[in-house]
């Protein structure tokens, strides 16, 4: 393509922002920016600080709270430090107000919540309410919600040389009862593209789950039957899901506790009992699982592979599904006050009379091959201050091999130059946990060093925030080697710009740059507009990266409006051109109900699409959405996806 038609197309997504500007108003209120949420989790997936499982994960989480909103009178900070842009200090602050000021009246009394600004309460409007002086919803309190999704999803692309086992076609069926966050029921069925319906003895979704989950019930504070997440301390011994969030994100988090799992997942979950006691201070949990992953055996029942991708599209993924038994076990005790808490945890998981022949990310260390079972405990800890301006955590744990692990917090909030963050941990070479989750730059924690600083800073502009951080890390085991080949540094910035007094035009600019010996420096770029009216809202970002000596670069552009009080369209498009995987970039377009994956941008072309959403009333919601890629080259195949989703709630 020539200069001057890659320029046109720029400025044409760029003027696709402001197209439909309308003169409308907009209410004292908080704005309603319905995308604010998607849109902050995927600068957070561009830049490399969230992973693709951490994002589906909060997005799955977002539709939870969709589904069922926190009453702000009533949610817990436990709760609260599930949302990853949420600092403990306005947890806490968040707290202490309920409390010295009685029950909130509406929403717009959390902009007297100090730490509460416009963006944060943007990003949280869809997922709080407030019922104190407002009729409830006609019998919801009493007798639960109910709720079905049923979702077709059809594909069609020019051919390529990959063939599946099923057609292109993908479907979701999904039923969740809740009553008031103390009991839910969910049941769920997925199959993905070029899965069969049929195959061998085969009959049906490829995947399934579900739970049956009981809460707050005297001294029963969870219990959950079928499928759930554990998380515990800093994540050294058990920290499945988002929570805690690597150390390349800039949330890392401390909540811990069982969740059920509310989505149709095939990666990294427990499948069994797990239970949690409580009173006052003390707290006493329990779990048990067994579950089949996929992989590799041999003859002399030596796992050679481990694989939680779930895909079983091809005779040869076929072939590893669910073939690999897996045992988890695990408990904790844990002593609580206002601002202190410590716990002591333990996980112990085996392949049942199966021997891994190497640790998943640690096969450079001798002693974790030939592994038949492996156990780890630790012990985790959390201060703060009154206010939660200052906060202290960390974990320090220690394997069934001997190896040792630590990692530390230091969080300095609300100071005059902003809020810091400092982070360090040490894991031991030999040290590794298959579900734990600590932010190290390999797959599982083993065999690291590093530490992370984080800086907020503290501008004289008020409708202007600047973020700032950097963070470096060695493998241990290379300390005394000639030449280091995993050691790396990295450093970025986040700016965000208010354009106006009513905020409701924003600038936001990111970029990042990494590292690794030996290898060429990953950089990234963004830089986005949004506007929101009241009848409106529009989004324009351009994306840029470099790595392996390319470029790749991308304009998108979204807009947003409501034809009619039922009825909100979504139109969308891109251009890009990345011309390398390791350069690769990813669509932000509008999701479908319950979709948890973004376009890839790889090779050389255009989307458009359009999502259209009608809503009669509160018990039935239809959705459609349709989006082509057209590929300039054969070597990426065009494609044309349509997606159709029910909604029902009795």
């Amino acid at each position: 393509m020539k200069q001057h038609q890659r320029l046109f197309l720029s400025l044409v997504a760029i003027a696709f922002s402001f197209v439909l500007r309308v003169h409308a108003g907009v209410p004292d209120s908080i704005p309603q920016h319905v995308r604010a949420w998607d849109e902050y989790l995927e600068e957070q997936r561009y830049l490399g600080l969230l992973s693709d499982e951490e994002l589906a994960q909060l997005q799955q989480l977002y539709d939870e709270l969709r589904h069922s909103p926190w009453d702000i009178n009533e949610v817990t900070p436990e709760e609260l430090q599930r949302i990853p842009f949420l600092r403990d200090f306005q947890v806490t602050c968040f707290i202490d107000y309920r409390r010295y000021y009685g029950p909130f009246r509406s929403l717009s009394d959390l902009k007297s919540v100090r730490g509460w600004d416009t963006k944060l309460l943007t990003l949280l409007l869809p997922v709080l309410v407030c019922r104190e002086g407002r009729e409830q919803e006609k019998g919801t309190e009493s007798r639960g919600q109910l709720e079905f999704v049923g979702r077709v999803s059809l594909r069609k692309q020019t051919e390529t040389k990959q063939e599946g086992l099923g057609g292109n076609e993908a479907a979701l069926l999904r039923l969740l009862y809740d009553r008031k966050r103390h009991l839910s029921l969910y049941f769920s069925a997925e199959k993905d593209y070029l899965e069969p319906w049929n195959y061998g003895r085969h009959r049906g979704f490829d995947s399934y789950n579900a739970h049956l989950a009981i809460r707050e019930r005297g001294l029963l504070h969870s219990l959950v039957l079928g499928d759930y997440r554990v998380t515990r301390g800093c994540g050294l011994v058990l920290g499945q899901g988002i929570y805690p969030m690597s150390f390349l994100s800039l949330a890392p988090r401390l909540p811990e506790g069982i969740r059920p799992i509310r989505s149709s997942t095939e990666t990294n979950f427990c499948r069994g009992i797990a239970l949690e006691l409580g009173r006052r201070s003390f707290r006493l949990g329990a779990f048990a699982s067994a579950r089949s992953l996929d992989g590799k055996v041999d003859e002399d029942k030596v796992i050679t592979s481990l694989s939680e991708t779930g895909l079983h599209r091809t005779s040869s993924e076929w072939s590893r599904r669910a073939t690999v038994p897996m045992r988890l076990f695990g408990g904790w005790v844990e002593y609580r006050e206002d601002l202190w808490r410590i716990a002591l945890q333990g996980v112990h998981q085996d392949w049942h009379r199966y021997i891994l022949h190497s640790a998943s990310g640690a096969s450079h260390r001798p002693r974790l091959h030939d592994l038949s079972s492996s156990s780890a405990l630790s012990l985790s800890y959390a201060v703060q201050s009154r206010q939660g301006q200052a906060k202290l955590m960390g974990e320090l744990g220690r394997s069934n091999l001997g190896a040792w692990a630590t990692i530390h917090h230091l969080l300095l909030q609300q100071l005059r130059v902003g809020d810091l963050r400092l982070s360090y941990w040490y894991v031991g070479s030999d040290y590794w946990s298959y579900y734990g989750h600590s932010g190290t730059h390999a797959l599982r924690p083993n065999d690291e060093a590093g530490g992370r600083f984080t800086w907020l800073v503290a501008l004289p502009l008020s409708a202007t925030s600047l973020e700032l951080y950097a963070d470096r890390y060695r493998r241990l085991s290379e300390a005394k080697a000639d030449t280091v080949k995993h050691r790396g540094w990295g450093y970025g910035a986040n700016l965000n710009v208010e354009l106006n007094q009513r905020k409701t035009a924003s600038l936001l600019a990111s970029f990042r740059e990494r590292r690794k010996a030996g290898e060429s420096k990953v950089q990234r770029f963004s830089l986005s507009l949004h506007q929101a009216q009241k009848e409106w809202e529009s989004t324009c970002t351009f994306r840029w990266s470099r790595a392996g000596g390319k470029a790749s670069w991308a304009v998108l552009g979204v807009v947003h409006t409501e034809l009619h009080p039922h009825i909100r369209i979504s139109l969308f498009g891109d251009y890009f051109e990345a011309p390398n995987w390791q350069s690769r970039l990813y669509a932000s377009h509008p999701r479908a109900r319950y979709e948890y994956t973004s376009m890839l941008l790889f090779g050389e072309g255009y989307d458009l699409g359009l999502r259209l959403t009608w809503k009669p009333n509160y018990h039935i919601l239809l959705e459609g959405k349709i989006v082509h890629q057209h590929q300039r080259y054969d070597t990426r195949p065009s494609m044309t996806q349509a997606t159709f989703t029910l909604l029902y709630r009795p």
